[in-house]
């Protein structure tokens, strides 16, 4: 998973040596995934400050007491935040926060490993740019289109 991690952050984010990195993660997680990505943004340079809360009991669910502000601490000034939780935590206070300051990240509700090794797929990258060249410039999609 690190090398997934890795291609992640450098090609999706174009995370930068000395940037501060925030993942976000819960109870109801599989541990191995954000600590992969930890894992990655420190080799890559970042400054990496990992979350964890307990399992929300539903999507969008605020954080309580010390770990709210934990998360609000933390975030400040991020440069970079992972969400990588068993639901949605993308419209949560602090994120919205974030992303209003120009923080760059990314929501991963319910990824498993499995999800993850699918990034790894060779031939990802050409089945990505086909669908991008089949829509670009289009002001209509028909769903059929994407097959």
């Amino acid at each position: 998973m690190l090398n997934i991690a890795l291609k992640v952050l450098k090609y999706s984010f174009n995370l930068k040596k000395g940037e501060r990195v925030v993942i976000l993660t819960d109870t109801g997680t599989d541990q191995r995934i954000p600590c992969a990505f930890v894992e990655a943004a420190q080799e890559l340079g970042g400054k990496t400050t990992l979350v964890t809360i307990p399992r929300p009991d539903r999507p969008g669910q605020e954080p309580a007491g010390e770990m709210k502000t934990r998360l609000e601490e933390a975030l400040d000034g991020a440069d970079v935040f992972l969400l990588i939780t068993s639901v949605s935590q993308s419209h949560i206070a602090a994120v919205a926060l974030s992303r209003k300051k120009g923080t760059r990240g990314a929501s991963m509700p319910g990824i498993t490993p499995a999800m993850m090794n699918c990034l790894a797929d060779p031939g990802l990258k050409t089945r990505v740019d086909r669908v991008i060249k089949s829509v670009s410039g289009a002001t209509s999609l028909p769903l059929a289109a994407l097959r």
